[in-house]
């Protein structure tokens, strides 16, 4: 991973963090005025969106951004069949929003998904505007455009609307105004070709490979979200608004960063899709970023989901919190799995990536099927359940096709591993005695996340650098980077931080 992918997961990071910021305001603000049914209802039609709302207009985007030699011809068609897939699809689900709606037992949401298909339509058609910022590697513009069209949509709109008394509907138009303005914003910033064409080879080369990279989306979203319908189905939109909270609450820190990582490495490893070494290499410092990182923060959501809850979405949430417990750990696996699929997507592996999403709704379904029996929180440990599973089956995956072996990977993670789990003992312990001892919730929060960051540094400065393994260097420099030089004592931070010696550094960049 080089400086420039440093520097892009620091701007697309520094982005989603404002935007899960601005997102926790917005939930926190909603949730004190709509029901939990209210929530279950949207959830149903935003399940439905995340569907069709395919891979870049079939695919197209991303065989933009992954093709070698781009030409002015691959735009002009790409832009066409963008335009051409934005209206079928919009304009098949606005038709079909009544049978979706009894299909999912939710016959409120059918005017939803019918306001909906207007964001399929936006989105799809400026794909091809925001495939080109993204092939720019302009991830300064894309994080500003994704948090300035969330603030109109949501802060603005949706906000607003809520207070005025919508419902539902406030977040339904909180959703169309998002997509209007970032569809605004990626066409000034990346203006379409003055001029449509089309070529017929070129338009069979981006479907061919963009048709199997929507199938692979389209099967990963039914089965990030089939627990969502099977809840609405088996148990009713209440159960659904708790069940998408407490998911909401257990994935947007997690899918952020998570996110950031994955949007920065997929044009990065495009570029060397061919240096099987070097793609080994990112592979395995990828892994060790998710569990420096990602795994800290989703046991530190379990360990205080009962006041994460409270604080997010008041009281009569109860239930939520237990849910999010359940689902923390599945969400780690599943964020830790999206670096598995960016590496197969930038490798050009899309039939590979579909049968890995054939792989994960079988298991999927089978664990969600299984916990169902024991009501919507068997559902929640069945898809943890498969989450990690279907990690397991990523990583065989990667692993067969750069010809690499568990042993390098196992000993990078096996190196991180006290950064990792150290802390989120300290965390545990420290927790349970708090509550134990009867602490106020607010002081419980407090102290907890104090001793979990705390300890996660202290175990950065005070790890032998040998411990680290060979990725050890390259990871401690690396996080220097994302220290802010207007820190208070930032140069000892970076001090500490990046101690390996700066020869031993550009050996392992």
């Amino acid at each position: 991973m080089t400086t420039r992918a440093a520097r892009g997961i620091s701007h697309i990071l520094l982005g989603s963090t404002v935007q899960t910021l601005l997102r926790l305001v917005v939930i926190g603000v909603l949730a004190r005025h709509l029901t939990p049914a209210d929530f279950g209802v949207v959830a149903a039609a935003m399940f439905v969106l995340s569907v069709v709302d395919l891979e870049g207009a079939l695919g197209i985007a991303p065989a933009l951004i992954q093709h070698n030699k781009l030409e002015p011809r691959h735009i002009e068609t790409g832009q066409s069949l963008a335009l051409i897939v934005a209206v079928l699809l919009s304009g098949l689900l606005y038709l079909s929003s009544g049978l979706i709606a009894d299909l999912l037992s939710t016959p409120q949401s059918v005017g939803a998904i019918k306001m909906l298909s207007l964001v399929v339509l936006l989105r799809t058609a400026t794909s091809v505007s925001e495939a080109m910022l993204f092939r720019q590697l302009a991830f300064y513009k894309i994080a500003a455009m994704q948090v300035a069209s969330y603030f109109f949509g949501y802060v603005t709109v949706g906000i607003g609307l809520a207070l005025l008394g919508f419902g539902y509907w406030s977040l339904i138009y909180a959703e169309v105004a998002r997509a209007l303005a970032l569809g605004l914003l990626n066409i000034w910033q990346s203006p379409p070709s003055p001029r449509l064409g089309f070529d017929r080879q070129i338009a069979r080369e981006l479907l061919g490979f963009g048709l199997n990279l929507s199938a692979s989306k389209m099967i990963r979203q039914i089965i990030v979200s089939i627990d969502q319908a099977v809840v609405a189905r088996l148990f009713g939109p209440t159960a659904l608004g708790f069940y998408v909270r407490a998911q909401g609450a257990t994935s947007r820190p997690i899918n952020s960063l998570g996110g950031a990582i994955e949007t920065v490495l997929f044009p990065m490893m495009a570029s060397i899709q061919h240096d099987t070494r070097r793609v080994k290499a990112v592979f395995a410092r990828g892994m060790s970023v998710y569990f420096v990182f990602v795994a800290p923060m989703a046991a530190a959501s379990a360990i205080l989901s009962s006041e994460l809850i409270y604080i997010l979405l008041g009281p009569g949430w109860d239930e939520a919190a237990v849910l999010m417990q359940l689902l923390s750990a599945g969400f780690f696996f599943r964020t830790a799995n999206r670096l598995c699929a960016t590496m197969l997507k930038a490798r050009g592996r899309a039939s590979w990536l579909l049968l890995l999403q054939i792989e994960h709704a079988i298991i999927v379904s089978a664990g969600i099927l299984a916990g169902a029996q024991f009501g919507v929180r068997g559902v929640a440990v069945g898809m943890s359940a498969a989450q990690f599973l279907h990690y397991l089956a990523g990583i065989i995956l990667v692993l067969w096709d750069t010809k690499g072996g568990w042993k390098p990977l196992f000993r990078a993670l096996l190196g991180v591993a006290p950064i990792s789990v150290g802390p989120v003992l300290l965390g545990l312990i420290g927790h349970a005695t708090l509550v134990a001892l009867g602490v106020p919730w607010l002081a419980t929060f407090v102290i907890t996340c104090a001793i979990v960051t705390l300890s996660w540094l202290t175990f950065i400065l005070l790890i032998p650098m040998e411990t680290l393994g060979e990725h050890g260097p390259w990871l401690l420099q690396s996080l220097s980077k994302f220290v802010p030089s207007r820190l208070p004592k930032s140069a000892i931070l970076r001090a500490w931080i990046a101690r390996s010696p700066k020869a031993e550094m550009q050996g392992q960049s």
